[in-house]
């Protein structure tokens, strides 16, 4: 399949150039999330808990922590190979799960249509917000469950927006909002 091809080496792409950008420390994500509107309204908050590279997400944790939100995160799901969301709550002891990506050392699940904004992560992005991500749909099966009227934001530095656009397939959850520490593009319609 073409597509499953052009993905494949659009990742290798985006992996070599997460090897040559090193993660900038002094991104503000905490600030460009707060700075969205979805943000403000959003009673409860399902973000990614960075690592490899990653957009840092902990400043955007502790922000929800401090201003009352309830917070929840992927966690692997034992037995059945895929992600559920956990809730977060401030404090929380945390682990490293079985694809090596931090989750809570304690699993309280919850229900994924509870939230009010998704924040995900990517290797590379386009303005009609696609996502491409690592290739084993975990984030697409979860957003598929989420409520009507819930936003979906990526975190991302500048370099992996693509000026072209990525390939899609039926079951890529677009995103409404990718999320730099230079600015805010809002998904545009093909």
């Amino acid at each position: 399949m073409v597509i499953a091809h052009d993905k494949r080496a659009l990742r290798e792409l985006a992996r070599e150039r997460r090897r040559q950008h090193a993660s900038d420390p002094r991104a503000d994500f905490a600030a460009v999330v707060e700075a969205l509107p979805a943000f403000r309204e959003a009673a409860s908050v399902a973000v990614y808990l960075s690592f490899g590279g990653e957009a840092d997400t902990g400043p955007v944790v502790a922000r929800c922590h401090a201003l009352g939100k309830r917070v929840g995160v992927p966690a692997w799901i034992p037995g059945r190979h895929e992600y559920g969301v956990c809730a977060l709550p401030s404090g929380a002891a945390l682990a490293v799960g079985p694809l090596g990506i931090p989750e809570p050392a304690e699993k309280v699940w919850t229900d994924i249509a509870v939230y009010d904004l998704f924040i995900v992560p990517g290797l590379l992005f386009d303005a009609y917000g696609a996502r491409l991500g690592h290739g084993k749909g975990f984030y697409d099966r979860i957003l598929a469950q989420r409520k009507p009227g819930s936003v979906v934001a990526a975190l991302a530095f500048d370099w992996q927006l693509s000026e072209s656009p990525l390939p899609i397939e039926p079951h890529d959850v677009p995103m409404d909002f990718i999320l730099t520490p230079t600015r805010r593009v809002k998904r545009d319609f093909y």
